[in-house]
């Protein structure tokens, strides 16, 4: 009979051993997940500052550049002199490269 309790103190000593290396594997996981999360939190929280600055600079550039190629726009057509009848060729060439005929030279 002491054999027997002894064998099976034995089987759950084991059984016990067992279960305790598999509860620290399992702390240990649980710690690696956790410090995962915390770091994909880290993570996301940094990319949304970016987006949100990201986004700032976006709103402020569109006016930024309009301005910039209306500048642009505006020093060229100063730069340009036609008269009438330039103008007059310009516009038949456009015309005659959309399938009609124009010949303002006559």
């Amino acid at each position: 009979m002491l054999a027997e309790h002894q064998a099976g103190h034995s089987h759950t000593a084991q059984e016990l051993a067992a279960a305790q290396a598999r509860l620290k594997a399992a702390q240990g996981d649980q710690a690696l997940w956790e410090q995962l999360a915390s770091e994909a939190e880290q993570a996301k929280s940094a990319l949304v500052t970016k987006l949100a600055q990201m986004q700032e600079a976006a709103v402020a550039q569109p006016a930024a550049a309009v301005n910039t190629l209306v500048a642009a726009a505006a020093a060229a057509s100063n730069a340009v002199e036609l008269d009438e009848a330039d103008t007059r060729v310009i516009i038949d060439d456009q015309l005659k490269a959309v399938g009609w005929e124009a010949d303002s030279r006559v």
